[in-house]
């Protein structure tokens, strides 16, 4: 019995962890199927979401001071892309103007003149904005962090998909059965580099939101963050456990 206990946590450290977007589903799952057709054709990127409960209200100068000042912090790391919250998104009824005037200059918070009585209803009253941008309640509001796409993994997770789909056919040929082999070799070693950029991009994100703490409840989700959080968990179960 110790034997084969010690043997079993020597094999251990050849134990390789698997958590992403695409490996908590599994293969065959409709709705995976579905998300793929969608992104090949519109495309997809990554992104994480930070809810904002300030102690102060949503629309006060305060608030959007620490808003605007984290939203620059989160706008220097080299993974983000763009911060949409509330201070960018458009308003078109604060107060309502002319569709010629409006193609001009698209309102935001931000700019001169916008009724903030206003843009609350606005954002409360707005089916993209209301649950999506502002809570009911307007106590809490999400940033939306876009990250930057990765061009080689779409092309490596697409060839991919397509070499798995022909061999579950029975339809992979010899010489497709070797690029399938390739394939799969480079998806790994990709996906495992750019987990380390993730997990560093989700830190770094974190100890940003840290400092705001004081003003607001904070919290981050997103697809990516809970496949990194699902690898750190299960490492640190394995260290103490294993």
């Amino acid at each position: 019995m110790l034997v084969c206990i010690a043997a079993l946590g020597y094999q251990a450290r050849y134990l390789e962890i698997d958590a992403s977007a695409e490996t908590l589903l599994l293969e065959d799952d409709k709705d995976l199927a579905f998300t793929r057709k969608v992104n090949e054709r519109y495309g997809s990127s990554d992104f994480l979401v930070l809810t904002y409960s300030p102690q102060a209200d949503l629309l006060a100068d305060a608030t959007l001071d620490s808003l605007r000042k984290l939203s620059a912090e989160l706008l220097e790391l080299e993974r983000v892309e763009s911060v949409m919250s509330i201070l960018n998104v458009p308003l078109l009824e604060s107060p309502p103007k002319p569709v010629k005037e409006l193609l001009k200059n698209v309102p935001t918070i931000e700019s001169p003149g916008i009724d903030k009585t206003l843009a609350k209803q606005e954002f409360l009253n707005s089916p993209i904005y209301r649950d999506n941008l502002v809570s009911p309640d307007f106590k809490t509001t999400a940033l939306l962090i876009n990250l930057f796409d990765d061009p080689l993994y779409r092309e490596l997770l697409q060839q991919r998909n397509v070499l798995r789909k022909k061999e579950k056919d029975g339809l992979l040929s010899v010489l497709e059965q070797s690029e399938l082999k390739n394939v799969l070799i480079n998806f790994k070693n990709h996906r495992d580099k750019m987990r380390l950029v993730e997990h560093k991009n989700i830190s770094q994100v974190r100890e940003i939101a840290e400092k705001y703490r004081g003003d607001a409840k904070i919290f981050l989700g997103g697809a990516s963050m809970v496949a990194d959080d699902l690898i750190t968990f299960i490492r640190s179960d394995l260290q103490v456990f294993g």
